[in-house]
């Protein structure tokens, strides 16, 4: 997809057309290009800052980092494309935790806490719908279930996730392939990233891995991640079938 002359492509073969479901399954880069283009700086700006990005998130902690958000003023719209699917915007784990943290828990930003008993603050509320809520959530359970999250898969809980692989530098071109992430310099490797959740027993849980220079989402943060839930519900025993992409996260 050309924006402001500028070629963004997907980080594999192209998928045709596809859902928002389709799109969080996949991936895939252009959706999420033309679903921030679609929605404008400003619209785009306001969701963004609600989930609590280019902002601290009050954790009690000294030298907590506010991520990198360009300005609103200053965004051009190959910017917004970039941002959209995760380039041109740097997060940190902790913000993604919260604004994963707000999908589950019907909206409402929570402060971090460190300790088990301290006393829940909200730190604002996102503007969604309980539809978008709903479908997010949703797109998330599938792609934890057939798509790019699917080592996540687990048959006695109801698992989403999304991953994420954040370039460092430019991919260098070797003949005419992309350069593999084991022929790069290890500080030019991309972040590995996904961001999850999980239910069982009605307790909802969020997971985020990131690892730096780890490589692909899906290969590296993506194991990390499911050795997690391993501790919280136990080792799945045999192969983890497919569940029917109808199911819903919850029925509220």
């Amino acid at each position: 997809i050309a924006v402001d002359g500028d070629t963004i492509r997907c980080w594999g073969r192209a998928h045709g057309p596809e859902s928002m479901a389709e799109g969080l399954q996949n991936s895939c880069n252009p959706v999420f290009v033309e679903l921030a283009l679609r929605m404008g700086t400003d619209t785009f700006y306001r969701y963004l800052t609600s989930f609590g990005l280019g902002k601290s998130t009050g954790l009690d902690l000294p030298g907590e980092s506010e991520g990198i958000l360009i300005g609103s003023r200053y965004v051009k719209n190959v910017d917004l494309a970039r941002i959209g699917f995760g380039q041109s915007v740097a997060v940190t784990p902790l913000q993604l935790m919260m604004a994963a943290n707000a999908c589950i828990n019907g909206g409402k930003l929570m402060k971090p806490q460190l300790l088990v008993d301290a006393k829940p603050e909200v730190r604002g509320n996102i503007p969604f719908s309980e539809e978008a809520r709903k479908l997010v959530l949703e797109g998330m359970r599938v792609t934890a279930d057939v798509g790019t999250a699917k080592v996540l898969r687990r048959t006695d809980a109801v698992i989403g996730g999304k991953t994420g692989t954040a370039q460092v530098v430019k991919i260098r071109m070797v003949g005419e392939r992309r350069q593999r992430t084991a022929e790069m310099a290890y500080l030019e490797r991309d972040h590995a990233w996904i961001a999850s959740y999980g239910r069982k027993d009605g307790k909802d849980v969020v997971v985020v891995v990131m690892l730096e220079h780890g490589g692909g989402g899906s290969s590296a943060a993506g194991p990390v991640a499911r050795d997690v839930y391993n501790i919280l519900y136990g080792t799945p025993l045999g192969p983890q079938p497919q569940r029917a992409v109808t199911r819903t996260v919850r029925e509220d």
